[in-house]
């Protein structure tokens, strides 16, 4: 049964969000509420982000009010709709039309942009948007690849981990990085949870055999995420020398920053790098990733 997280303002949208319930439940679909989310042991800002991974497809409702704004300057709403996009998952936006607030409206001008934005479904009446989300889902049932990551998914997915990177980088030496990630996505893989539990299950193998993608002879420091965990080694004065991050949607994420010697006397021999030795260094990450991938495959 595909399930289908529906996310939008609470407050002043329970008609809306009641009527998009009755439109998923009568194609034999399960919607994902967060008003139904029992106890969780973590946050409610994990909790939203863990329905939308753990959902098929994203279905958003936008009305007249952003909503809730969080530590991170965004809506609940549009956190949930990163979460979404991150993953490649099937996304249907329906819009109703009218006044909205500033915030709002510049929240739906990124989701209707013509290029990187979607198609959406504007509706004025509830009869509307029961047709809309009808229509939409009943579209996405026919694609049975409908779960699967597109290249475009992809691609925007790696853009924001290099992003990421480049903000903690702080030093000019060449960095080796590399990043594998499921094509199937909306699937459970693990939780934050299973990150905490399986920590010395997940850093063993990356110290020791054909796929250590860490040295054994330095410390690890373990960097905890929403939704990641990173395992990071450092040498005294030079910063991040190593780091392996897992996510719960089976993202692996490599980066070995290559030391260059700038006392040479012809400085283009420091950037020159061994070939042999970038090609030893990710055929070790694509051991280890191979290994990540069986464990899932295993687990019962």
């Amino acid at each position: 049964m595909k399930k289908v997280f529906i996310s939008s303002v609470m407050r002043d949208f329970g008609s809306e969000r009641k009527a998009a319930r009755s439109a998923v439940e009568a194609l034999g679909m399960r919607p994902i509420m967060a008003e139904e989310f029992g106890p969780k042991p973590y946050s409610s800002q994990v909790a939203c982000r863990e329905g939308v991974r753990q959902s098929d497809i994203y279905l958003g409702i936008a009305g007249d009010r952003y909503g809730f704004v969080g530590s991170s300057g965004m809506s609940v709403t549009e956190e949930e709709f990163n979460e979404a996009r991150q993953r490649g998952m099937p996304i249907l936006w329906f819009i109703q039309k009218g006044e909205r607030e500033p915030v709002q409206q510049d929240f739906i001008d990124r989701i209707t942009g013509y290029e990187e934005g979607y198609f959406v479904h504007f509706f004025n009446t509830l009869d509307q948007l029961v047709t809309g989300i009808t229509k939409g889902l009943k579209s996405l049932a026919e694609d049975s690849d409908g779960t699967n990551m597109t290249a475009d998914a992809a691609a925007q997915r790696v853009r924001t981990i290099i992003q990421a990177v480049g903000s903690r980088q702080r030093h000019d030496d060449p960095l080796l990085m590399a990043v594998v990630m499921p094509q199937r996505q909306g699937e459970s893989y693990l939780s934050p949870l299973d990150l905490g539990r399986d920590r010395d299950k997940l850093l063993q193998p990356a110290m020791f055999g054909e796929a250590a993608v860490l040295d054994r002879r330095l410390g690890v420091k373990d960097v905890d995420g929403v939704e990641d965990l990173a395992f990071e080694q450092h040498e005294p004065h030079s910063g991040v020398l190593r780091r392996l991050q897992v996510s719960t949607d089976g993202t692996l994420v490599w980066q070995h920053r290559l030391v260059v010697n700038r006392e040479i006397e012809n400085h283009l021999l420091g950037y020159i790098l061994d070939q042999d030795e970038v090609h030893r260094r990710l055929s070790a990450f694509l051991g280890y990733a191979n290994w990540f991938y069986g464990q899932l495959e295993d687990a019962p």
